[in-house]
């Protein structure tokens, strides 16, 4: 009798400790559209260059991060650029993402960066809107 009780005592325990203190998965801390804890940790700033027929477009961290990608949605279309996700993108700076020939001023674009925090290592998923100038 003494056993069992040891026995269900003991999963109950592991059962209250998982459920209510355990730490969450990777997928549960990933911010979406700036909320979430990695969303509320990470933001990016948008900055265009307009040249001739062209838009350059840069971005800022507020941390530094390695990117993996970024989905640039525009109305009329949708672009995914591939970074190379074992560069440190730095607080410090504007890094270069794309030209776009097909814009329009006063167009709303969003911006999905998907990528690693560099301290500390969580996954982050975060969208930041722009209107083109």
């Amino acid at each position: 009798m003494y056993v069992k009780f040891i026995i269900v005592y003991h999963l109950l325990l592991i059962l209250f400790l998982t459920s209510f203190l355990g730490c969450p998965s990777r997928d549960e801390v990933t911010g979406n559209t700036g909320s979430g804890i990695t969303g509320d940790i990470v933001s990016f700033s948008i900055n265009s260059q307009l040249e001739e027929n062209s838009i350059y477009v840069y971005f800022k961290p507020n941390i530094d991060v390695r990117i993996a990608m970024v989905t640039c949605k525009a109305p009329s279309y949708v672009v995914t650029v591939v970074l190379n996700s074992a560069t440190t993108y730095s607080k410090e700076k504007w890094h270069y993402l794309e030209k776009f020939d097909f814009f329009a001023t006063g167009e709303k674009w969003s911006f999905n960066f998907e990528g690693i925090i560099i301290q500390g290592g969580l996954d982050f998923d975060v969208t930041t809107n722009y209107t083109i100038p």
